[in-house]
């Protein structure tokens, strides 16, 4: 079945939810995080979702835990497909995370970090999510509220790596550090270069300077990636983007995802998923229902990020 239109019936069959229900999707959300990535990736047909990682899981269990609003489409700014802007933003970027201060955690502290999700158009759906993750060891800790019951994360994908030992310990050179990505990559991930180096910046947030920086040298590197100006972070603040194609469709019609730049620090703030153009279904009556490309699937955005000594505490 066609990813949109079982999302349209989930919406006509599924009742006005509720603190209750909302509580209880919380609840399922947070357990489909912590199964193992592959539960999660080999049920849904890959041409017809996203990829589903720890992050993308978070969209996979929304869908079918809240009831969902319309679509809608956000601006998404002017595109632009000349390889040299995106160089641009990307060597700007690049120097500006170099240039950071930063004092690594100490063995036994905490990265925490608050992320958001948000499903654009729906009125119910609006999932904060708590994470410690510790600074020596691959151990990781959620919650769904600022102080709600912890839940420790027993299954960790290892590719791409969750846990900030791991992450902080890739290499520091772009082209060494995307030999890693290719000779780590399972045979049966599909996940694009681009994804994975998303995800460094997005998993844990707080990211080594020079690893962040290597980090936006490989996606200079990568074919294809451009750059979208005028674009809105979820608070509608204005934004750079750097796109790249994703593994995943919706019918037919490729994803995008973006990674969202602060226009003056260039610090990352989030990212989303959207049609990289416009997607036609067959309705019911024989018409064509037409969902404009640049619609945006999901959206994330870090809120809050900092070095704690135990989970549970924030900065």
């Amino acid at each position: 079945m066609d990813e949109m239109q079982m999302i349209k019936d989930l919406r006509r069959s599924t009742p006005e939810i509720t603190p209750d229900a909302g509580q209880a999707a919380r609840a399922r959300l947070l357990t489909g995080i912590a199964e193992p990535a592959r539960s999660q990736t080999r049920t849904i047909r890959r041409r017809h979702a996203p990829r589903l990682t720890w992050r993308w899981a978070v969209a996979g269990a929304l869908a079918t835990a809240v009831a969902a609003g319309a679509a809608v489409t956000l601006d998404v700014g002017g595109n632009e497909p000349v390889a040299n802007a995106a160089a641009a933003v990307l060597d700007r970027a690049s120097a500006a995370a170099a240039s950071r201060p930063f004092t690594p955690p100490r063995p036994g502290q905490w990265v925490y970090q608050h992320t958001r999700w948000v499903e654009p158009g729906s009125d119910h759906f609006g999932m904060d999510i708590y994470r410690w993750t510790a600074a020596g060891a691959a151990s990781v800790f959620v919650a769904d509220a600022p102080h709600g019951r912890l839940r420790h994360l027993d299954h960790l994908p290892a590719f791409p790596p969750q846990d900030y030992a791991t992450v902080s310990s890739l290499p520091r050179e772009p082209d060494a550090l995307l030999r890693w990505i290719r000779t780590h990559r399972p045979p049966t991930d599909r996940t694009t270069d681009f994804e994975v180096l998303s995800e460094i910046l997005r998993v844990v947030a707080v990211v080594p300077p020079k690893l962040e920086a290597a980090t936006f040298q490989a996606m200079k590197k990568l074919p294809g990636v451009t750059v979208r100006r005028n674009v809105q972070d979820l608070r509608g603040r204005p934004a750079i983007a750097v796109v790249g194609r994703t593994d995943g469709a919706v019918g037919d019609v490729p994803t995008d995802e973006e990674v969202l730049l602060d226009p003056g620090t260039y610090a990352y703030r989030g990212d989303r998923i959207l049609l990289s153009r416009d997607l036609r279904t067959q309705k019911k009556d024989g018409g064509t229902e037409v969902t404009k490309a640049g619609t945006v699937n999901i959206a994330s955005e870090i809120v809050q990020a900092g070095i704690v000594d135990k989970p549970g505490r924030r900065p």
